[in-house]
């Protein structure tokens, strides 16, 4: 292998191939099963082998980043997420992949002789050196993917909104037509000259920017131990302490038009209380860089250590954007501290603008009940480490979809085939959904395999049209039927 071109173009290949899979497997959120995906890939990696080793592809320049790119043709119908984030990931690990090849060529270059003098390997050649510590660091790069990065790169997608994600992929994209560029237009790696330092500085750029978007990125997602909300807020400690809302209970019989009322004070409720949370943080926070200077100035380090403790937990109240809508986010902000304290994984993938036809008011009943309907259920899961909720949210074709997937205990509670909440009086929040979903002309559906719990809402943004359209048609409905009638007559 280290001997044979041919050998080693399609093994180093096969390392780029599978780690930018890995990456983006690890990484993004599936479509379809696992084992589907993984035996598509496996598929599509055989029929490049037969290609490449029955036809003339191997003879093709840059033929191992061929190779290592071609599983990006299949790889956004695999994934749910967007173009925009599958392009960041696949193309990261293409960089990486290059920058991994130019280190090879340039440590080749500069230890070979010190290795040859060893006599550590009979029979080296500057050939089989770089051949051994570029396969090698390859290795060492899946293995750094499997266990680190996909972790950084997941957080990082999570976090970040797509239209953020779409303008960072310049970053990937440009990295590596230029790394690949300059490769062959510079390949003179010898002694320390110029090219070596350009390449050296050029990748040491690339790293440091990234790092710096990953901590952008991730800043926001320190969550503290235990949150509670109150109706009222009070300023009582100098970190923030609320408690519970009070949920309004109504029997299960009450209208459309009660539910609504109930649903939209609670969560304007619970909005103000947000906003002017925030408010008190950020002026308690310019008070606490006042005393943070003074005490610095002091040499007071034990004191400045407690203030800094004390603005770290108010930082930690701050809106977690998870999509362009600001209601949305100050609502999923509250509903991500709230999960801490039950051990709930959550995942959001909110694809929305600021503005929609749908009042925030609505979205936030919608997200708010189906919400805390799936925190109940996770609560009843007896094993911490399976519980979890992942909410989608998109527009397409003039629709607004949100699914939200929830773990429970397997337990359904049925009343008139209609399914009821374990809370005292029923609970009054699918019904309230539905108030709002057939404001909307919507839909609702429901499944509940294998202890996971998802709960499927459609609403149209023009109802006027869906409805004018409905009309339109049970007129022709109702003309074919006169027109029937009247040839049987």
């Amino acid at each position: 292998m280290l001997d044979n071109a041919q050998v080693y173009e399609f093994v180093y290949g096969s390392f780029i191939f599978w780690a930018s899979f890995l990456l983006c497997d690890l990484s993004l959120k599936k479509a379809i099963a696992k084992g589907w995906i993984y035996m598509i890939t496996m598929i599509l990696y055989i029929g490049i082998g037969a290609l490449y080793f029955m036809t003339g592809f191997s003879s093709l320049a840059f033929i191992a980043y061929i190779i290592g790119f071609l599983p990006f043709i299949v790889i956004p119908l695999l994934y749910k997420d967007s173009i925009a984030k599958i392009v960041f990931t696949y193309f990261s690990s293409l960089v990486f992949s290059v920058m991994i090849h130019l280190s090879s060529n340039i440590l080749t270059n500069h230890v070979f002789q010190t290795v040859s003098n060893a006599n550590i390997i009979e029979d080296l050649t500057p050939d089989r050196l770089f051949r051994i510590i570029t396969l090698s660091l390859m290795g060492v790069y899946i293995l750094l993917v499997v266990s680190i990065l996909r972790k950084m790169m997941k957080k990082m997608l999570k976090t970040a909104p797509n239209s953020v994600i779409t303008a960072a992929c310049i970053l990937p994209i440009f990295s590596f037509i230029t790394l690949l560029c300059d490769y062959v237009l510079l390949n003179d790696l010898t002694n320390l000259n110029g090219n070596v330092i350009s390449f050296l500085l050029l990748m040491t750029l690339i790293i440091c920017i990234y790092i710096v978007l990953y901590q952008s990125f991730t800043k926001q997602m320190a969550q503290p131990s235990t949150i509670v909300v109150e109706a009222k807020p009070k300023v009582e400690k100098p970190v923030p302490v609320v408690t519970k809302p009070v949920i309004v209970k109504k029997e299960a019989t009450a209208d459309s038009n009660d539910l609504l009322t109930s649903g939209r004070h609670y969560y304007e409720m619970l909005l103000n209380h947000y906003m002017d949370m925030n408010s008190r943080t950020q002026m308690l926070d310019d008070n606490l860089q006042t005393m943070n200077s003074l005490l610095l100035n002091d040499n007071v380090a034990g004191a400045t250590a407690f203030i800094d403790r004390i603005s770290q937990a108010f930082h930690d109240h701050d809106v977690i954007p998870v999509c362009n809508n600001h209601s949305v986010n100050l609502l999923f902000s509250y509903y991500y501290y709230t999960v801490k304290k039950d051990s709930i994984y959550l995942e959001t993938h909110i694809n929305l603008p600021g503005a929609l036809p749908i009042s925030d008011l609505d979205l936030c009943i919608l997200f708010g009940h189906c919400m805390e309907n799936a925190i109940e259920a996770c609560r009843f899961v007896k094993n911490v480490k399976e519980r979890f909720i992942n909410v989608d949210c998109k527009i397409q074709n003039g629709y607004l979809m949100i699914i939200i997937d929830n773990a429970f205990d397997g337990f359904i509670n049925k009343v008139n085939n209609q399914l009821k909440s374990r809370k005292k009086f029923g609970g009054v929040g699918l019904k309230t959904v539905k108030a709002v979903v057939d404001k909307y002309q919507g839909s609702i559906d429901t499944e509940y395999p294998q202890n996971v719990f998802s709960i499927f809402l459609k609403l149209s943004l023009n109802p006027k049209k869906e409805r004018q359209t409905l009309l339109s048609e049970t007129t022709k409905k109702n003309e074919t039927r006169s027109k029937r009638k009247n040839k049987n007559s």
